[in-house]
């Protein structure tokens, strides 16, 4: 026991005298903070949830700050607590700023599981990241159970028995590979085209068996070429013929202030892009408007259609001619595309896919239209979305119906993706459309109610349905744009809303949006970011 402080002294000695011994005990210990804060999970709603791939799901995250620091920023995510879920999930994390000590708050994170996601329970972490720090992971997440999703009438929602499938690749080189889905996967090949903007090649199979379309998606989404399948949505028209008309004709430039407007703005020098049924090019008010023409459906009747030569007449009749009407933006070069097929011979109502769709907006986007005019509507559709985004971010503004009640989806897509303007209808009296949909999607109103436009063979009629009330907008934004050429897609959204006339109720509302186009306002107000 004598030894005992001889050998605490030769301990002391090597440590201070010898340098090349660690110094272990000399290292202060790592502050607290240096983990990052610390969580606590009080509530998720719902705690359980059950959907469907292809469709998102939205959990509410309570969450406390237990630590003494505040978070100037916080990125709260889930992530699925197996490894190898790569493709399995898209999430959207929720971010928050200026999180105090002891603060609670809640995060709304979205998940969308793939069609690469198994069928099943997935437990999930949640995952909280504070610059500077490591991720912190609490292990009590929500839970998603993915189900087998029921086929919806194919009448209603998707071509029957067809799936699209697009994949990064040259149409020359693709030989083998549709060979392989072929002879693997028992499907017959109907046609393939390339999306240019999207640099895909997009490729119609048909199921020839009893097989369902959800079967055969589940199918490919685990093939190595990564085919990103989905079905061939269905998408309608929004409007209806009128057949007592109750208003003057023309009410619609006058209720948005057309007839103030200065000598010289007339839409000069802005190319649309309508995105419809075919149009009567030789109408005797739409001589020389339709500067380019594109038939994807290719059924023979595109100058003989209804419903694109209505919306062209509200856009861009010609004025002053001593025939007809006198469209909004006159001086538009529209290029027209026919992706919509009439549903009955010389009918207001027209319908299109996925696989028609698709190739409509890729030709508008590779020809560079500053304006793209869609009054259709259908479900969220992932290839769609692509076309829209990538629209946008080239600059292209995106105008859409809101959607009349004789559609079978809601909310009703385009028009309720964030990058499109979707457009309600309002009547004479500026009250809503009574057959129109109502949401917090819809950003804007126009007059959509007994609007009187070109029909084919140098006719006229009266229509009803927020398409027609899109038109209007369309030509709104050829107007603005004429001025303020350089302005991006979300300016002029931003910009009409701020200068519409409040209908109804004070602010926003689901029936209107920010109110009416107001055409003097929007014009003379300065641009802002």
């Amino acid at each position: 026991m004598r030894r005992l402080p001889l050998l605490v002294l030769f301990i002391t000695f090597l440590i201070n005298f010898c340098p090349n011994i660690p110094r272990a005990a000399q290292v202060p210990p790592a502050p607290h903070l240096e983990r990052g804060p610390e969580w606590v999970i009080s509530e998720i709603v719902p705690p359980k949830k059950a959907t469907t791939r292809g469709k998102e799901v939205t959990f509410s995250i309570l969450l406390t700050n237990r630590t003494g620091s505040p978070c100037k920023g916080v990125e709260v995510s889930i992530i699925p607590s197996v490894p190898g879920h790569k493709g399995w999930f898209v999430v959207k994390p929720f971010h928050a700023r200026n999180i105090h000590p002891q603060q609670s708050f809640k995060a709304r994170v979205i998940i969308t599981p793939t069609y690469q996601a198994p069928l099943g329970a997935h437990q999930l972490y949640t995952s909280i990241k504070v610059p500077e720090y490591p991720p912190f992971i609490i292990k009590d997440g929500p839970r998603l159970r993915v189900i087998q999703a029921k086929e919806v009438l194919p009448l209603h929602s998707m071509v029957p028995k067809e799936v699209l499938i697009t994949v990064r690749a040259k149409k020359g080189g693709i030989r083998p590979l549709l060979d392989r889905i072929k002879r693997s996967y028992r499907l017959e090949v109907v046609e393939a085209t390339e999306l240019g903007s999207l640099g895909r090649l997009l490729i119609r199979l048909r199921i020839p068996d009893g097989r369902t379309v959800s079967e055969v998606m589940s199918i490919l989404s685990r093939d190595p070429a990564k085919p990103f399948p989905q079905p061939n949505y269905i998408y309608r028209s929004c409007g209806a013929k009128k057949t007592d008309p109750l208003s003057n004709l023309q009410y619609a430039l006058k209720a948005m202030g057309a007839d103030r407007l200065p000598t010289g703005i007339d839409g000069g020098g802005v190319t649309v892009g309508l995105i419809d049924t075919g149009v009567d090019y030789l109408h005797q008010d739409l001589k020389g408007k339709i500067i380019k023409k594109k038939d994807v459906v290719a059924d023979g009747s595109f100058r003989h259609d209804l419903h694109g030569t209505t919306l062209a007449g509200i856009i861009a009749a010609n004025c002053n001619n001593g025939v007809g009407i006198c469209g909004l933006a006159p001086g538009v070069d529209i290029v027209a595309i026919k992706a919509c097929r009439p549903i009955a011979g010389g009918g207001i109502t027209a319908m299109t896919t996925s696989y028609w769709l698709s190739q409509g907006l890729d030709y508008a986007v590779v020809r560079k239209v500053r304006i793209i005019n869609l009054s259709l509507g259908g479900p969220k559709d992932p290839l769609i979305t692509d076309l829209v985004k990538e629209a946008s971010s080239r600059g292209i503004v995106m105008v859409a119906a809101a959607g009349d009640k004789g559609l079978t989806h809601y909310p009703p897509y385009p028009a309720a993706l964030p990058e499109v303007i979707a457009v309600a209808a309002v009547d004479v009296n500026e009250k809503p459309y009574t057959e129109g949909m109502k949401g917090g999607f819809i950003d804007i109103c126009a007059p959509g109610v007994d609007i009187i436009t070109t029909i084919p063979g140098n006719k006229y009629n009266f229509y009803s349905g927020t398409s027609m009330a899109a038109a209007f907008v369309t030509g709104a934004v050829a107007l603005l744009l004429q001025r303020h050429p350089g302005m991006k897609p979300k300016q002029v959204r931003s910009l009409l809303k701020k200068t519409a006339k409040d209908l109804g109720a004070p602010g926003k509302d689901k029936q209107c949006g920010c109110g009416l186009v107001d055409l003097e306002r929007l014009l003379n107000k300065e641009k802002k970011e």
